[in-house]
Parts: structure tokens; C-alpha cells; sequence
């Protein structure tokens, strides 16, 4: 975990079409970290096509850039709460749950259905 926090930029890459990943990227506080970039994955961007080459869809959950590092889904969750500041109730809750590795295992696909059933919702 040291060296995370020794990291100058992180990327979020989240679905800007689904409010709940949208909340989530907006209120997301984190500590020890130079710059933080929120990055649309429906937007035009070259960090978006590099994703694409990579085999990352953000369909199948958000990614988080770490200097070289790519984390997707439940891992991008858990490597964010531990990064994350203790500010409000969004980021202790976060902290709190995606903190431990197996928990943000369980969880994560829970979300994932909640943004399926909001973008459905919403006719995306």
C-alpha cells in the first residue's frame, strides 16, 4: 500500500451515462495524492482508446489508472478505499465497505446490477 500513496496522478474512468458511477466518481476524496483525473469512459479521449486496445470495457465495471497500474471493478474499488479520506459519510462508507478485498468482491456485482437496472431506466 506504500507505494500507492506515493503516486502523483490516478485516473477514474467511470460511465458518465450512470448516475450512481457518476455520484461515486464525483465524491470520491483521496489522501496522499497528487492530481486526481475523472475521465467519462463515453467520451472521446486517447486514455480511453488505450483502454479499448487493452481489452478494458468499462461495461464491466469501473477502472482506476495508477501510474502504470490498471485496476478494474472490485479491485478499483478496493485500491480507492484505501486511498480514500475519512471527510464525509460517502468516503467513510467507502472506506468502511470496499476496505476489505473479499467484501468488495461480494458487493461489487450488487452494483453493477444497480447501474444495469438505472441504465436500463434510463434507455441506455
Amino acid at each position: 500500500m506504500t507505494e500507492l500513496t506515493k503516486i502523483q496522478e490516478i485516473w477514474i474512468i467511470y460511465d458518465g451515462e450512470c448516475p450512481l458511477c457518476t455520484f461515486a466518481s464525483k465524491r470520491i476524496k483521496l489522501q496522499k495524492v497528487g492530481k486526481l483525473h475523472l475521465l467519462n469512459a463515453r467520451e472521446a479521449h486517447p486514455l480511453n482508446q488505450i483502454l479499448q486496445n487493452k481489452g478494458l470495457d468499462y461495461n464491466q465495471g469501473f477502472i482506476v489508472k495508477i501510474g502504470e497500474n490498471l485496476y478494474q471493478g472490485a479491485q478499483a474499488m478496493h485500491v480507492l478505499a484505501l486511498l480514500s479520506t475519512n471527510t464525509d459519510w460517502f468516503n467513510k462508507i467507502n472506506a468502511m465497505i470496499f476496505r476489505y478485498q473479499p467484501i468488495s468482491k461480494l458487493i461489487y456485482p450488487v452494483l453493477k446490477g444497480i447501474r444495469a437496472i438505472l441504465l436500463w431506466a434510463r434507455s441506455k
